[in-house]
C-alpha cells in the first residue's frame, strides 16, 4: 500500500501498539491488503498509535518497522 497525502479519508484504520515491532509489519500489511481488496474505491489510511516503545540496543522501534511497510 502506498503512502497517501490527504486531509480527507473515507476509511481510517487505527492500530494500537506497544513494543510490537516484531508483529506490526504483518498486521499492517494484512490491513493494507484488506483495504485494497474491500475498499479500493475509497480513500483510506492506516494510523499506528504507539505508546513510546522502550529502546533496546539492536531492537527496532515499532514506529520504524511500521513505516518500513510503506517504503
Amino acid at each position: 500500500m502506498k503512502r497517501k497525502q490527504s486531509k480527507k479519508y473515507n476509511v481510517v484504520v487505527g492500530i494500537t501498539s506497544y513494543n510490537e515491532s516484531d508483529t506490526i509489519p504483518h498486521v499492517t500489511e494484512t490491513v493494507g491488503e484488506g483495504l485494497e481488496e474491500y475498499f479500493s474505491d475509497k480513500k483510506s489510511i492506516i494510523v499506528n498509535v504507539s505508546k513510546t516503545s522502550h529502546f533496546k540496543p539492536g531492537y527496532p522501534h515499532t514506529m520504524e518497522t511500521f513505516l518500513s511497510v510503506f517504503l
